[in-house]
């Protein structure tokens, strides 16, 4: 068998990177895409490899003479590689695919050796490479037969159809191509495009030519788990980079984005993974076009639309591109003295950068604060910041607790700023909300900020609320703001999510059942402390083991990506994590995981702090 490499394109997208190499000389961790190819290649029983060049042809001939002495290489020259596409590439090497089956690459590909050999030792003779379409996969694709996995059609620009993604498969573009299949079928195909100078279509129209006369047969052999990535522009590489470093702190340092990650299972973010509903989500969609080519509406219709779903007064409540931009703005406001309980959502210590921040450092009580505590607080501070149920420890002030606190406050002047991002996850008969006309009306020293994005499992679209009796800070925060701050898609969500009320309870009940069959569950777990919760997530202390282990871990074998909070202020360097609550199906995956990692920590029951 001999492997094939189409590497005659420029890589003009790549910008910087292909401005003196070769697209395939591109360096991924520290070795070029080139290099890991042909190492995949000798991974198997590969006759001799042919390289198809073009774009610094020199370059990269000095390079893989240089680097692989010992192969047997072939080059061919594609000098029109400016004007030709990757079909002409392959008719100029078309004889040494009649010479003996073919293992074809395109050189833009990273890929797990794996795949290379599992099409190698592969019965079958004719074989398309693929995987299920996902978010962010862009270029040809395929249909299956489900029954013996044979392709049934190729698609590709002009004959794509969104609306078919979910039975798509994306080729990898790496082919198993028999030699007789090659010499009968495919290069006379291939000759006659030539011929027709149709030198800028890709080599698969042929494929999806020769299957519409039905004059072959290809198997789809499909990947799930083995990595790969086809490399077009410096976004594809910057992702590439961090699925192959396999390295935990690669996925940290994105803070979010993870839809571009296939399978990769979010325990990191909060968010709620029961709403929306599906009939929600249609409703969106069938509404797409016009909220995505018209403008939103200014923000003082955002504000009336808040106050209805939020039974606040019109001149209340304020709507932000989530929680953080109205966190900021009001940060930019303020400028007395603020007590907040440290650990915290970091942006209640980033965005007040002209307050004095008294810091409550609530790890000396075991990550507990109560009313009592923010009693003490009041008489010190001009502003105190409480989110409830606490980020990250779950922590919670019950009604009638924050009701007293409100009454202390306003006797002292204090402004009490609520975050209760969270406050719907908590158990239904702790539930409940300060954002209330007449609760704000009467406590005006109030503020209570709302991400809709977490609550509501929307953090895509961006949304949050910020509700006050005190106008005048709302009115100030609405001047600084954009008069379009929210995007349609954003406002049209707003507008019908009351539709949705009882969706939304169902959701949250569910949640709140699967954090007592989670807490149950972790709490067997030897290496762990679990801190008890009114949030959707969990704050655990590791017993004798590091942080920086068990998220790696975690990653490695199961794909799994949770929040480290060691290097968090309040946490003093030990080691914490926060694990959020999925869905049930998740949830198990996620016990499953732990308990692996236990048995290969060999944890005793003699741990230390275990609660």
């Amino acid at each position: 068998m001999n492997g094939l490499i189409l590497a005659a394109g420029m890589g003009i997208r790549l910008k910087e990177y292909t401005k003196n190499i070769p697209k395939c000389m591109v360096d991924i961790n520290g070795e070029t895409l080139i290099k890991r190819q042909i190492e995949a290649l000798n991974s198997v029983e590969i006759n001799k490899i042919i390289i198809v060049c073009g774009y610094k042809k020199e370059i990269l001939k000095d390079y893989i003479m240089k680097n692989f002495q010992n192969n047997d290489i072939i080059f061919v020259d594609n000098d029109d590689y400016k004007t030709t596409n990757n079909i002409y590439s392959l008719f100029l090497a078309r004889e040494y695919l009649s010479q003996d089956d073919t293992l074809l690459l395109e050189s833009d590909l990273i890929f797990d050796n794996s795949i290379i050999k599992s099409l190698v030792e592969d019965n079958y003779k004719n074989i398309v490479a693929i995987a299920k379409y996902e978010n962010g996969m862009n270029g040809t694709a395929v249909t299956i037969n489900n029954n013996d996995f044979s392709i049934n059609n190729f698609y590709y620009k002009n004959n794509f159809n969104a609306e078919n993604i979910g039975s798509y498969y994306k080729t990898i573009n790496i082919y198993k191509l028999d030699k007789n299949f090659c010499k009968e079928k495919y290069i006379p195909c291939l000759e006659e495009y030539i011929n027709k100078e149709k030198k800028n279509e890709f080599y698969e129209v042929i494929f999806g030519d020769l299957l519409k006369n039905n004059n072959i047969k290809l198997k789809g052999k499909v990947y799930r788990d083995e990595k790969w990535y086809e490399i077009d522009n410096e976004q594809d590489l910057d992702i590439a980079k961090c699925i192959f470093s396999g390295k935990v702190e690669d996925y940290e340092k994105r803070y979010g984005g993870y839809w571009r990650f296939n399978n990769l299972k979010d325990f990191c973010y909060l968010e709620n993974p029961e709403f929306p509903p599906k009939n929600l989500i249609e409703r969106i969609n069938h509404f797409s076009n016009e909220l995505l080519t018209k403008y939103p509406s200014n923000i003082a219709t955002l504000s009336l639309i808040a106050s209805t779903v939020f039974n606040t007064k019109q001149e209340q409540i304020i709507v932000g591109n989530g929680s953080a931009e109205l966190i900021k703005e009001l940060g930019n406001l303020l400028d007395d003295k603020l007590t907040i309980h440290i650990p915290v959502f970091n942006e209640y210590i980033r965005c007040f950068k002209k307050c004095k921040i008294i810091k409550n450092d609530i790890s000396k009580n075991d990550y507990f604060y109560d009313k009592e505590t923010i009693i003490n607080e009041i008489y010190k501070s001009d502003i105190i910041a409480i989110v409830n149920p606490d980020n990250p420890s779950g922590n919670f002030i019950t009604h009638n607790d924050m009701i007293e606190i409100l009454e202390i406050a306003k006797e002292n002047s204090t402004k009490i700023i609520v975050d209760e991002s969270f406050i719907e996850f908590a158990d239904k008969d702790k539930r409940y909300t300060l954002l209330n006309k007449e609760v704000l009306d009467k406590y005006n020293n109030l503020i209570v900020i709302k991400s809709i994005s977490k609550s509501y499992g929307v953090p895509g679209i961006r949304l949050g609320i910020l509700a006050s009796g005190d106008t005048q800070i709302i009115n100030k925060i609405k001047d600084s703001l954009e008069i379009w701050n929210v995007n349609s898609i954003a406002e049209y969500f707003l507008q019908i999510i009351n539709l949705y009320k009882t969706d939304y309870e169902e959701s949250c009940n569910y949640i709140t059942q699967q954090r007592k069959e989670l807490y149950k569950e972790l709490s067997k777990l030897k290496f762990l402390k679990v801190y008890k919760s009114q949030a959707n997530y969990f704050m655990c202390k590791l017993l004798n083991c590091d942080t920086s282990y068990i998220k790696q871990y975690l990653l490695e074998n199961y794909n799994i990506l949770i929040k480290d909070l060691k290097n968090k202020e309040g946490f003093n360097n030990e080691n914490y994590i926060r694990i959020s609550i999925k869905n049930n199906e998740d949830n198990i995956e996620l016990i499953k995981a732990l308990k692996n990692l236990e048995r290969n920590l060999n944890i005793n029951d003699k741990n230390e702090g275990k609660e």
